[in-house]
């Protein structure tokens, strides 16, 4: 029997030879899962599967963090839990992006180039409005941490700032609430006048998707969900097989990035992709497919262009258009000169 290690996976590979039926002797290779504790069998096979809430869960299981727990330092193994931890960060945990980011924090002293790749694990993980992913932003700035964008930051003050808002809202409206009529969400056509949803169901219809329900919290939720569901395929609920919709094969790797930094460009005609993407999408369509995206982090993405301007068109063939006199126009702003 010959046993070897499978990289960092924390897992091992045995290979014998085993009797077949015909008493011929043939090669068998089988993956052995350690037994650690308070990890099942289903947790390994979901984490290998690519489930980001299972890969977040191993690689806790072999970090410091649970050195704490009875019998739990004796599973430590920085290698696995980086290794895993980095699998859930790019299949988009939050959870994942910040216990990353902290393994790289904790090894910083002896290798100070993992500071950058910590920092923007942090950055997303704060941008999914993770709250320790903030104190471990500040502690880096309060140490003297200078390598970072500006307006990155910038942009995710801005997030925050509309998320306390929109928090603040659901506050002040909650003893209102038994008092108003439930609005019918099947209508693609915000009552509010304030756009026309591209999907073919409310977000909450698509709450399988982490991406879905992180976006459905922020205070100004449409544009950034029509961006979304427009970048991917394979979305709808009932997916399934090669078809379904997978963070890590599907998702640009930028797409976050965008959904928090992008929507409020100028990207042709003096109209934010914001207020594009409120527009029935036949005239998104016109606006998209004149604009420069070279600004967007989603535009060196392979064959994402194309699946905007395919899904848009679907979109507008399925929707109806509203009332010529109600309906959301393009407006070419003045532009505003120094001086």
């Amino acid at each position: 029997m010959l046993v070897k290690m499978d990289g960092d996976t924390g897992t091992y590979f045995c290979s014998y030879l085993a009797e077949c039926a015909q008493g011929r002797l043939e090669p068998v290779s089988e993956r052995y899962y350690p037994v650690v504790s308070l990890v099942r069998m289903l947790v390994w096979e979901r984490a290998f599967e690519g489930d980001p809430w299972a890969e977040n869960s191993i690689g806790w299981h072999h970090s410091f963090f649970w050195n704490n727990i009875k019998d739990g330092g004796k599973f430590k193994n920085a290698s696995v839990a980086e290794f895993w931890f980095s699998r859930a960060a790019e299949h988009g945990s939050p959870e994942g992006r910040n216990n990353l980011a902290v393994l790289l924090l904790d090894r910083a002293a002896d290798d100070p180039s993992v500071l950058s790749k910590a920092w923007a694990e942090l950055m997303l993980s704060a941008l999914q409005m993770t709250p320790t992913a903030f104190g471990h932003l500040g502690r880096m700035l309060k140490s003297g941490y200078g390598g970072f964008d500006r307006t990155l930051l910038g942009g995710l003050l801005e997030a925050v700032g509309r998320q306390l808002t929109f928090a603040q809202y659901l506050g002040d409206q909650a003893d209102d609430e038994e008092d108003e009529v439930a609005e019918d969400e099947s209508d693609p056509i915000d009552t509010h006048g304030t756009g026309v949803r591209y999907s073919r169901l409310p977000i909450r219809g698509y709450f399988h998707i982490e991406t879905a329900r992180n976006i459905a919290g922020l205070s100004d939720s449409l544009p950034a969900w029509n961006l979304f569901w427009l970048s991917v395929d394979g979305a709808e609920p009932g997916t399934e097989g090669p078809e379904a919709f997978h963070c890590r094969r599907d998702a640009p790797g930028a797409l976050v990035e965008s959904l928090a930094f992008d929507l409020d460009r100028e990207l042709g005609l003096g109209v934010t992709l914001r207020d594009a993407l409120r527009m029935h999408p036949r005239r998104f369509l016109h606006y998209f497919e004149s604009a420069d995206l070279d600004s967007m982090r989603l535009s060196r993405s392979p064959g994402w262009r194309d699946r905007v301007i395919r899904k848009a068109k679907e979109a507008a063939d399925r929707l109806p258009e509203i009332a010529e006199e109600d309906a959301a126009k393009i407006i070419s702003l003045p532009r505003k000169h120094p001086g």
